[in-house]
């Protein structure tokens, strides 16, 4: 790969990365200072034009490599709008809600990452992001601690900006230990626990699965070692986990934090949903209301409107907007997919798509929208690209390394 390749994949990887830099900064200045209204809005249109300058200076590249898979997509997807806001008039205004996202940052996401041909350079500008997520997160929680900022007892935002740094610094202390890393594994699992949501720790145990399951055969006697230790301390966790929430607890209580989710975790009731229920039940009984068309794109907004936001489980969301047939046929597509991936024999590939399937994927059966959450459509255009670009640099096949 030469200089010139190299640029262009560097401001690709950037321009995928950014909302994540751009969002978590824009969340610690709206919630650290006294702003205005009209001073809110305004940070958070400055944050869109970031956004929007690092996907702009990245556009010729990726349009150079991309160009018939653009008009595809795009049109696919318009067309697909356009069909779904004529046959269902009760989902326009939730339609137009999530236009921005879907044709702006969503089928962007998409586009940029099957652009990608070097994730050696992508992985480095990973770890970077985490990085510095982590440290804007951090200062958000300090600042809530003593007071400077009023986030609440439960912020699922930070939870889920944080989940980025948790998961990339758990991926280079089970490949490497270094204290450093464990210090920012430890902060930003702190966070999650002390603020965040239950979803976040889903994807943390997923990934470590997943990180587990597919060790080196061939690693050195003190790597082996580190995994002996790992796994111990993993089953000591679990065998005491009763006394060491409570302690981890009483020390969140000392400290002023009420952890919604460690409160849920001794009340046994961790996995339990006053509500979820019954929205599935809503949205499913509309769904079999209309077996082969579905309730449309967004029609889950409409059917629970005044209920919840969306309902919150991809798979669910699918079958509602496409219909049981199309639906079915899409889950099955994103099921081989991810089986595919993880057959993958490439550690360092089976390792990035890991972190962006616990990033990317695992949430979104508690919470979010496929619709308008960039994290799934890095990970899809991700996964699809390390599975079926033959034209991947060579580079790649050597390392995906984020242990450095």
């Amino acid at each position: 790969m030469n200089k010139r390749e190299q640029i262009e994949e560097s401001r690709i990887s950037r321009a995928l990365l950014a909302p994540f830099t751009v969002l978590t900064i824009q969340y610690f200045i709206l919630v650290s200072f006294n702003l205005s209204t009209s001073t809110g809005s305004g940070v958070q249109y400055l944050s869109k034009s970031i956004v929007a300058l690092f996907f702009f200076i990245a556009f010729p590249s990726v349009y150079k490599r991309n160009r018939r898979r653009i008009f595809v997509i795009y049109w696919f997807t318009a067309l697909l709008f356009i069909s779904h806001y004529i046959v269902f008039p009760s989902n326009r205004t939730f339609l137009l809600a999530i236009s921005f996202d879907l044709f702006f940052m969503n089928i962007p996401v998409l586009l940029y990452s099957l652009a990608l041909n070097d994730f050696i350079l992508f992985g480095s500008a990973l770890k970077r992001t985490a990085d510095i997520v982590m440290f804007f997160g951090t200062l958000t929680a300090v600042f809530s601690l003593f007071g400077r900022t009023s986030i609440g007892i439960y912020s699922m935002s930070l939870s889920y900006y944080m989940l980025l740094p948790a998961i990339v610094n758990l991926d280079r202390l089970i490949d490497k230990f270094r204290v450093k890393t464990l210090i920012y594994f430890v902060t930003s699992s702190s966070v999650i626990l002390s603020l965040g949501s239950r979803g976040a720790l889903l994807c943390i145990a997923v990934f470590l699965v997943l990180k587990i399951i597919k060790t080196d055969t061939k690693s050195t006697i003190q790597k082996s070692l580190g995994y002996i230790g790992f796994l111990t301390t993993l089953v000591i966790t679990v065998v005491f986990s009763n006394e060491i929430i409570i302690h981890i607890y009483n020390i969140f209580v000392r400290l002023g934090i009420n952890s919604r989710t460690l409160r849920m975790l001794l009340q046994g009731n961790l996995h339990v949903s006053q509500s979820r229920d019954r929205i599935y039940q809503i949205v499913w009984e509309q769904v079999v209301k209309k077996p082969v068309l579905g309730i449309g794109l967004a029609g889950d907004r409409a059917v629970l409107e005044g209920i919840a936001v969306y309902v919150h489980n991809i798979f669910l969301e699918i079958i509602a907007n496409f219909g049981i047939i199309v639906g079915s046929i899409i889950i099955l597509a994103i099921a081989g997919l991810l089986i595919r991936s993880f057959f993958i024999r490439d550690r360092k590939k089976y390792g990035l798509i890991s972190i962006l399937v616990s990033t990317g994927f695992v949430h979104l059966f508690l919470s979010n929208s496929y619709l308008i959450d960039i994290k799934f459509w890095l990970f899809l255009g991700v996964t699809l690209n390390l599975n079926f670009n033959t034209g991947i640099s060579q580079n790649t096949h050597e390392s995906v390394n984020l242990t450095h």
